[in-house]
């Protein structure tokens, strides 16, 4: 009866894991990486001065090219064809003064014999004047025109490399617009969109680490070399360069580059 009313002895369960969280002030911030692309400090966009059809193009996408090269080239019959009556128009002029010149000078004799009036003698050095002031007018149009023959090749501007063009023989295109893009590959930055957020810290000369997306191994470094002074309308935010401390052969124009700032104040990445 006495082993009959024995209770079993209660099983012992393990204790239960309890998550420990410390509270303090946080020194640190985990790193943010923005996204921007590889472009060269110094791009330029080439077009031609005046209206016209392309006859010859002598450059490709890549190809690089030395100030005063020529790119493209301009059927010239008629700017030659200006120019040509520009001339023309000069040497009439030319002529007429010499004309109004004498006629002044028989004017002035005549006057000094009494044989002409004041008045006859003004008429005749005004029209001497009018004259003079044609040729001028024509020399400076024949100027003009020699100038338009001139802008039928487009030279290229800067010493660099072709990024762009858009240029094909046959092709009409209007003065201005743009036919090629020269960028100099020396001169690389970061260029990359910094939320309004993130722009404490950021100014000229702040520090900052850049990978490449192509090979996140290679770490670079860097220094803001521009920060935009107002936010883009459309994504509010604002468009930083990045220039790079030593550049090498892996750098491409175009490429994808990871960036980090390093904040002064706090010691810690942005």
């Amino acid at each position: 009866l006495l082993t009959a009313c024995e209770q079993p002895a209660p099983v012992q369960t393990a204790p239960r894991p309890a998550l420990v969280v410390t509270v303090g002030e946080r020194t640190t911030a985990p790193p943010t990486i923005l996204v921007g692309e590889i472009r060269s400090r110094y791009e330029s966009a080439q077009g031609f001065r005046i209206d016209g059809k392309i006859v010859e193009r002598y450059v490709d996408v890549g190809a690089n090219v030395k100030k005063n090269d020529v790119l493209a080239k301009l059927d010239s019959m008629d700017t030659g064809l200006s120019a040509q009556a520009a001339r023309a128009e000069v040497n009439a002029a030319e002529a007429d003064l010499e004309l109004a010149r004498a006629e002044v000078q028989r004017q002035r004799q005549l006057h000094e014999r009494k044989f002409v009036s004041t008045q006859a003698l003004d008429i005749e050095e005004a029209k001497f004047k009018a004259m003079a002031a044609r040729v001028k007018q024509a020399r400076a149009q024949a100027a003009v025109s020699g100038n338009q023959t001139r802008y039928t090749d487009l030279r290229a501007d800067r010493d660099g490399v072709i990024t762009d063009i858009h240029a094909e023989p046959g092709q009409v295109i209007r003065a201005g617009e743009v036919i090629a893009h020269i960028a100099v590959p020396e001169t690389l930055e970061v260029v990359i969109a910094v939320p309004e957020s993130r722009m404490d810290g950021i100014v000229v000369n702040t520090p900052a680490e850049i990978r490449l997306w192509a090979d996140p191994s290679t770490t670079y470094q860097g220094k803001v070399r521009e920060v935009s002074p107002a936010a883009d309308s459309a994504t509010r935010t604002f468009q930083v360069r990045i220039a790079f401390e030593t550049i090498d052969s892996k750098l491409r124009m175009g490429m994808t580059a990871g960036v980090r700032f390093y904040h002064q104040d706090s010691h810690a990445y942005l």
